[in-house]
């Protein structure tokens, strides 16, 4: 009886292996194409917001005028220079403000970074600075 079963593992062990294969095979088929399609989608995903980071000053919502947008990108997208386009024209004597501004798609948040300059700028903790052989008093 042990020399019968012995027999019939040596006979099945191919017909197992062969079957086990094949399904590891489906297997991995399966998954790299789940996984490529993914891939895929978050890439789509992140050109799409990278277009439209670039697009958003010419966007009726954007809220400023787009000759005062500059782009950045990172930390942030924008700065913007709230009337900068008035005062060199000589339509304003001064900026109404300046912004910094983060376009945000998908309903994602802040990162860390953009909270932690969020953060500084909430407590005032801005400065400027002036690099150069000349000092310029105005």
């Amino acid at each position: 009886m042990l020399a019968g079963a012995g027999v019939g593992w040596a006979l099945s062990r191919g017909r197992v292996e062969r079957w086990t294969g094949g399904l590891l095979e489906q297997w991995r088929t399966e998954e790299s194409e789940s996984l490529g399609a993914a891939t895929v989608q978050r890439s789509q995903a992140v050109l799409k917001g990278r277009v439209w980071e670039q697009l958003a000053p010419v966007h009726p919502a954007f809220g400023f005028d787009p000759a005062d947008a500059r782009f950045l990108g990172s930390p942030v997208d924008f700065v913007i220079f709230d009337g900068y386009a008035d005062v060199k024209a000589g339509r304003r004597q001064s900026l109404r403000s300046v912004v910094l501004l983060d376009v945000k798609t998908g309903g994602s948040g802040l990162t860390t970074v953009q909270r932690r300059v969020r953060d500084c700028l909430q407590r005032g903790e801005v400065s400027w600075t002036i690099v150069g052989a000349r000092d310029a008093d105005d």
